[in-house]
């Protein structure tokens, strides 16, 4: 939501309290707690989440009623990867109009969290800009100039709007809005980004300029420390399928490897994804090395929470419209070097726009990281 916005996401704990249970568990230092807050965006509040928090690890017992952990900060604590499992989803009518609800689990390492969240009526389109920004997006527009033209048209329409709102009087632009430069076409290095599980203040967000253009669910793509198939599927709900083009080690090297995959949607590619691991740890490498695992499943076969470091994007490659970033995870023993490349079809996957209607009209995805590591 962070990146949805560009905008800082607050988390207020309304509540976070021990239960005293009734029954007592097999294990005497199993503790259960209650927690529900509210998560808000400029001081509007989106989404109000409650949670049962189940412990059965000692260690996390200890770190919570010692004070010095958190219990939203557990997993992070412990570096351990939870298995999600979604419960059920629905929605809900509310005067405002229709609110979405989910609960879920979370569970590793002796942690279980059961979790329900209820999001606000547009929750999606909080201070009414998404629409506008949606437009930039049209299938037709594949070319440079227009697109970026219609993208400073529309910023030149909102501020006319927010002036009239204001009571002041718009005046007529000047300059031809083709000739503004454009802030997609630029690349940023972008430190470490935050995430919920460090605290009560998320800030995932691209550099001001080069996010002005860009749609909200371009930005979300671009910031995810999560898998780009999850946000996808999630957003547009869409089957995806993952294909391998190369899973081996790299030759001369005992412990690096290089992976290639592709992307598809009903038969179209939408992102191209390079990854070079290198292994440190002899027990990661067994697993590769036997067939055990494939080196893109290291993290959730051995439950390691990894830690994402943005170091680049690009909005504006030179071949094809698209959009990429580079960026790292990391894990005791194991670190990923990973280059992704989007066309922009990735942005319309919906079911009201199959990507098969538009066969033979795609321009491709675009080849953005040419000097990265893994060629293709």
């Amino acid at each position: 939501m962070s990146a949805w916005y560009q905008a800082e996401i607050k988390v207020e704990v309304i509540f976070n309290r021990d239960i005293q249970e009734v029954v007592a568990w097999v294990q005497p230092h199993v503790k259960q707690y209650d927690r529900r807050v509210q998560m808000s965006c400029k001081d509007k509040v989106f989404c109000v989440a409650t949670s049962r928090i189940i412990l059965s690890d000692k260690r996390a017992v200890d770190a919570v009623e010692s004070g010095g952990v958190g219990i939203a900060q557990l997993f992070k604590h412990f570096k351990i990867l939870p298995h999600f499992y979604l419960v059920d989803a629905g929605q809900e009518s509310a005067p405002t109009g229709q609110q979405l609800w989910r609960e879920y689990v979370l569970h590793g390492g002796g942690i279980e969290c059961r979790i329900r969240e209820d999001f606000c009526p547009n929750f999606l389109d909080l201070f009414g800009a998404v629409s506008a920004s949606g437009g930039l997006w049209n299938m037709g527009e594949f070319n440079g100039t227009e697109s970026r033209s219609r993208a400073a048209s529309a910023e030149q329409s909102s501020s006319k709007d927010a002036a009239l709102v204001e009571g002041e009087t718009a005046k007529e632009e000047t300059a031809p809005v083709a000739e503004a430069e454009p802030a997609m076409c630029s690349t940023r290095s972008d430190p470490h980004l935050g995430d919920l599980l460090k605290g009560t203040r998320c800030i995932n967000i691209l550099d001001d300029e080069l996010a002005q253009t860009a749609h909200p669910l371009q930005r979300a793509l671009l910031t995810a420390a999560g898998t780009v198939v999850r946000v996808i599927t999630s957003y547009h709900k869409v089957s995806v399928q993952v294909g391998i083009l190369r899973s081996r080690r790299v030759p001369g090297k005992s412990n690096e490897y290089e992976r290639v995959v592709l992307m598809f949607c009903d038969g179209i590619a939408f992102c191209r994804a390079r990854t070079l691991v290198k292994l440190e740890s002899e027990e990661l490498k067994e697993l590769v090395d036997s067939g055990s695992c494939d080196v893109g499943e290291l993290f959730r076969a051995k439950d390691l929470l990894p830690e994402f470091s943005l170091l680049q994007v690009q909005l504006c490659p030179s071949d094809v419209p698209g959009f990429g970033r580079k960026y790292m995870l990391t894990a005791p023993g194991i670190s990923c070097h990973i280059a992704e490349e989007f066309a922009l079809v990735a942005l319309t996957l919906s079911r009201d726009m199959r990507p098969s209607q538009l066969a033979g009209q795609l321009p491709g995805i675009p080849h953005i990281w040419t000097d990265f590591t893994v060629r293709l």
